[in-house]
């Protein structure tokens, strides 16, 4: 009776064995998922490029730096004071504490004398005062500015020249 209790104490623990054997084939592992939402980027304007009263030069052409700062800076024409410049002016909002990028759409624009409408002027090389890596604030949000260069025709018809084509900026997260 001992070696038949001993014979199938042995049988049990083998088969104890053999299945626990046959379990180590096989694992299982877990993965977390997740997802961060950013709440859209969204950018408007509340003030127009302006290079204010420009006298153009009879022979030459020439240009009108504004800077980002309002600052005009004239060659080859002159800028009357009385029709200071105004650089535009954007507001971004978003993700908080999150950095983005600003784009121009547009290499050039293009401003048409308002009365003929046939005379024209290009605006181009445009920049903005964000710096390199423009951030959200804490509370989501930005504002910059934007200048450009007034290239101006010898001889340039008089006149008040608008905009034929608008100044597009884009905003996006990096």
């Amino acid at each position: 009776m001992k070696n038949v209790t001993k014979h199938l104490a042995l049988t049990i623990l083998g088969f104890a064995f053999s299945i626990a054997a046959f379990g180590q084939n096989t694992a299982t592992a877990t993965a977390a998922s997740s997802a961060l939402i950013y709440a859209p980027i969204a950018i408007s304007s509340d003030a127009d490029m302006n290079f204010g009263t420009v006298v153009a030069n009879s022979t030459t052409a020439g240009s009108v730096l504004l800077a980002t700062t309002g600052v005009r800076t004239p060659t080859t024409v002159t800028v009357l004071a009385s029709g200071a410049g105004a650089a535009a002016h954007f507001n971004v909002t978003g993700n908080p504490s999150t950095t983005f990028a600003i784009s121009f759409d547009n290499a050039t624009i293009t401003l048409t004398e308002t009365v003929s409408g046939t005379e024209t002027m290009t605006v181009g090389t445009f920049a903005h005062d964000e710096g390199a890596t423009p951030t959200l604030s804490a509370t989501g949000t930005a504002d910059f500015y934007v200048g450009g260069t007034l290239n101006v025709g010898a001889n340039q018809a008089p006149g008040l020249y608008e905009n034929a084509s608008d100044l597009s900026v884009t905003v996006n997260y990096n």
